[in-house]
């Protein structure tokens, strides 16, 4: 089996689930024990080591009272290789569960991921 090196997307995503727990001072501990995995393994996709399903980012967004995209927030765009900008949006009118989403954004969401997938799988040999 081959390990994958993390990629900007990794990395993006373990900053600001690290960023995200300590702003909500929660320890490692806390959030790996609700997440359903060790504080090391939390730390580890913290530090990009390893790699989150799209389903744990989902019941962490849940946890954290974030929604989703909250953990792309800081990704740049790659049209001018800047950050993204976040907007200051209520909480609370932005949050969303997945399984009272219209079916027209899960298909956008299943989009995206489409494209992050072939964007980290270019350059492979």
């Amino acid at each position: 089996m081959q390990t994958q090196r993390a990629g900007p997307i990794d990395v993006c995503i373990g900053e600001n689930i690290r960023a995200i727990r300590h702003a909500r001072g929660l320890s490692l501990a806390q959030v790996g024990e609700a997440l359903g995995v060790s504080y090391v393994h939390l730390q580890m996709y913290e530090k990009a080591r390893a790699r989150i399903t799209f389903t744990k980012l989902c019941v962490l967004s849940d946890l954290l009272h974030v929604p989703v995209s909250a953990f792309f927030a800081t990704l740049d765009d790659p049209a001018t290789k800047q950050p993204i900008p976040s907007v200051e949006i209520e909480e609370d009118l932005f949050f969303f569960r997945l399984d009272e989403l219209d079916p027209v954004y899960m298909s956008l969401i299943g989009l995206l991921a489409e494209q992050i997938k072939g964007r980290e799988g270019k350059g492979k040999d």
